[in-house]
């Protein structure tokens, strides 16, 4: 089954808008649950993620209580991510009501702990993130910054998160992030036919014909938009309508 995923950023206390990973502030968690009936808007979604990327320490504790007012609110698979450099801090995340635990930069920082994530919760519940850009006729993978560049080439990273038991693969475009001109569905092209991760492709939604468009692609099985405006009234619910009725394996709701 293919699924639609929502992603909120989160940063020093405030959800933010992300373009070409540089921020853009849009409300702090009082003005979420104040204009956004979740429990309602997620009706139309397979899943949720809330990913924590702060620069200060500070604010880590407000989120762990943001994300157990979510988990409270909205009854869906809800996968969290940043700040994981430990099982304890994993710990912390599941025990606020997380079904998933997202990591990115400690992939390639600590392949360990990932491996012992993946031990100790299942890699059902350990998803692994890789950020590309396309530069000189190549993808290049990018730290969570969208600045820092790692110098092994994107199959490579691809590879290795099969090495270290990761059950799932984000793949965001830093060049199409935020800019609302569709998927960067090009990358697709560098994945192996019988690649066995799920792969959940993100970076430059719009419109819902860009989400149909993503799912329409046999090497995705799941979409992820953090476009907040794809987020409003019942527009989530009209693209999963618009998926089945293009025949796209989606669950439908009752």
């Amino acid at each position: 089954m293919k699924r639609i995923i929502f992603t909120f950023l989160f940063y020093n206390d405030y959800f933010i808008l992300s373009r070409n990973f540089r921020r853009q502030y849009i409300g702090d968690h009082t003005w979420l649950f104040k204009n956004y009936n979740l429990s309602k808007i997620c009706y139309g979604l397979d899943e949720l993620m809330v990913l924590n990327i702060s620069n200060s320490p500070d604010y880590d504790k407000n989120f762990l209580k943001i994300i157990e007012q979510i988990s409270e609110t909205c009854f869906l698979p809800l996968t969290v991510g940043g700040k994981i450099n430990s099982l304890n801090d994993a710990d912390k995340y599941f025990k606020v009501g997380a079904d998933k635990i997202f990591v990115n930069d400690l992939i390639f920082k600590n392949s360990n702990i990932c491996n012992e994530l993946a031990k100790t919760y299942g890699s059902q519940a350990v998803m692994g993130g890789i950020n590309v850009s396309f530069i000189k006729n190549n993808y290049f993978v990018f730290k969570s910054d969208g600045l820092t560049k790692y110098n092994k080439n994107f199959n490579y990273h691809l590879n290795y998160l099969l090495d270290i038991n990761i059950g799932e693969v984000l793949i965001q475009s830093i060049d199409n992030d935020g800019t609302g001109v569709g998927l960067d569905l090009s990358i697709l092209d560098l994945i192996p036919k019988n690649f066995p991760l799920p792969i959940i492709l993100m970076g430059g939604i719009g419109k819902k014909q860009h989400i149909i468009d993503g799912l329409s692609n046999t090497k995705v099985d799941a979409i992820s938009t953090a476009n907040i405006l794809n987020f409003i009234g019942s527009s989530l619910l009209t693209v999963r309508h618009d998926a089945i009725n293009a025949g796209i394996n989606i669950p439908q709701l009752k």
